[in-house]
């Protein structure tokens, strides 16, 4: 997606959005059409606060962690076509991410904070949850 086409769907979509949701503050995160000269014109223009959002900061969001193993495990079938991809994708969520794992990458959540400190304030490696669990 580019800007243009960003600007687009935030014409069509965001105020009414806003409005639904009784939002004041529109957070989006820093993928390229995001930090559009368009886009950013838009958000100026008509007037909506965008919460701030660090780069690079340490993302501490557990459902990236399952997207990550998620991929890696989809990576190690080597679908050959969409309808394969599609069909490996399944299979690999039915029989091969457990409760057990996504219990574990939630109970993790209190040691995240500490590690990010710990790091000085970068990123935690993935990996490091995936052994630790």
């Amino acid at each position: 997606m580019n800007g243009s086409h960003y600007v687009e769907l935030l014409a069509e979509k965001l105020k009414i959005h806003m409005a639904v949701h009784n939002c004041t503050i529109f957070m989006q995160h820093g993928a390229p059409c995001h930090r559009s000269k368009v886009a950013k014109t838009f958000l100026a223009e008509n007037r909506i606060k965008v919460l701030d959002w660090l780069g690079n900061g340490p993302d501490l969001n557990t459902i990236e962690n399952l997207w990550t193993n998620m991929k890696n495990k989809v990576a190690e079938k080597h679908p050959s076509s969409a309808k394969d991809l599609v069909k490996v994708i399944k299979e690999v969520w039915v029989k091969e991410i457990s409760q057990q794992f996504c219990r574990n990458l939630v109970h993790s959540m209190p040691r995240r904070p500490q590690e990010v400190i710990k790091n000085g304030g970068g990123s935690i490696k993935c990996c490091l949850w995936l052994k630790i669990l």
